[in-house]
């Protein structure tokens, strides 16, 4: 009996000396625009959430909050350019559980003319926007999950014609 008031005592403490969870929320429109100046970013797409901004560009995506204590948080990637007309990553949205595929497109053809993208992720999901004139695209799988969903083809469209498959 002893040892489990012990024990209980002790679990108490623990639980009652752990740090509290650091917080986020969005950056404000002054510094998503003080962000990209300072970083010289030309973004093609910026994507706002609860507690964070995603600005993607050509050849990288970073993701920015602002801490309780008012700090700046960042996370980014870069890449090389993909083949001659996309760049395609897959990633996760560790926060929501979400893995997502973003892609670049490269190629002014392709852009003047898709009109959709469809991802089909590598259990049959199937993810489609309507697009117009757009370089930039962050596709995310429907559900929450904590394993990894890798992309397993990448079409775009016009109209009901695929133009394009990776």
């Amino acid at each position: 009996m002893r040892v489990f008031i012990v024990v209980l005592l002790v679990c108490t403490v623990i639980s009652g000396c752990q740090t509290e969870q650091i917080t986020y929320q969005s950056p404000s429109d002054e510094q998503i625009d003080s962000y990209i100046s300072d970083n010289n970013l030309e973004p093609l797409l910026i994507e706002s959430r609860e507690n964070y901004v995603t600005i993607l560009c050509e050849n990288s995506i970073h993701s920015i909050s602002i801490n309780k204590k008012g700090k700046l948080s960042r996370m980014y990637s870069s890449w090389s350019r993909g083949n001659n007309k996309m760049s395609v990553l897959s990633s996760s949205r560790v926060n929501e559980g979400k893995p997502t595929i973003t892609v670049v497109l490269h190629d002014e053809e392709l852009i003047a003319k898709a009109t959709k993208i469809s991802v089909t992720f590598s259990d049959g999901t199937l993810v489609s926007e309507q697009i117009e004139r757009t370089r930039g695209f962050i596709l995310e799988y429907p559900m929450i999950t904590t394993a990894y969903k890798p992309y397993k083809k990448i079409e775009l469209f016009q109209g009901k014609n695929v133009i394009f498959t990776q």
